[in-house]
């Protein structure tokens, strides 16, 4: 959907960059929000504790799919 919308120039990168800012907070909100742990955003990832990469996972995952109606595929970095 992504890809398809960008090579029609329906998606301009800063739209793109947006959605993915707007993703990107409401993973964090809810990780700091629900299980008072810090996360930290760089580039197109977030930072979390060790203790909360599940939790992390799940929250960015669930905040990517309902912005971008996909599932996304996430890699853990150590």
């Amino acid at each position: 959907m992504w890809r398809e919308a960008g090579q029609r120039g329906d998606l301009a990168s800063a739209d793109l960059q947006f959605i993915e800012s707007e993703i990107l907070i409401s993973a964090i909100l809810q990780f700091a929000e629900e299980y008072e742990m810090p996360a930290r955003p760089i580039h197109d990832s977030i930072i979390v504790p060790k203790r909360g990469e599940i939790i992390g996972r799940r929250c960015l995952s669930g905040a990517f799919t309902r912005k971008a109606k996909m599932a996304p595929v996430i890699e853990i970095k150590e």
